[in-house]
C-alpha cells in the first residue's frame, strides 16, 4: 500500500469470507515512526576504563543524534554531550 501518511494512526481491517459469511480482524499501526538508534558498543552494563568509544546503530528515519555521558543519573551529561 502506498500513499500512507507520515504521522498519525493507520487503521486496517482484514476481511475473510468463511462459509458464506464475512468476518474481520482490526489492526492499528503508528505511521512514520521510524526506529531509534541503539547503543551497540561498549556492551550496556560493562565496566569502562578511563576512555571509551561509543558505537550505535543508525536506526531509521533519524535525522540527528545527541550523545549524553554523565555520572549524576540517567540523562545526565556532566562528562560529555555532543550532537
Amino acid at each position: 500500500v502506498s500513499g500512507l501518511p507520515s504521522s498519525g494512526t493507520i487503521y486496517v481491517r482484514l476481511w475473510s469470507y468463511i462459509s458464506g459469511s464475512w468476518q474481520w480482524n482490526d489492526y492499528t499501526y503508528k505511521a512514520g515512526g521510524g526506529t531509534k538508534a541503539v547503543m551497540t558498543s561498549p556492551t550496556p552494563g560493562s565496566t569502562l576504563g578511563s576512555s571509551a568509544t561509543f558505537i550505535w546503530t543508525t536506526g531509521s528515519g533519524v535525522s540527528q543524534y545527541w550523545l549524553y555521558v554523565g555520572s549524576t543519573g540517567v540523562g545526565s551529561y556532566n562528562i560529555y554531550q555532543a550532537s
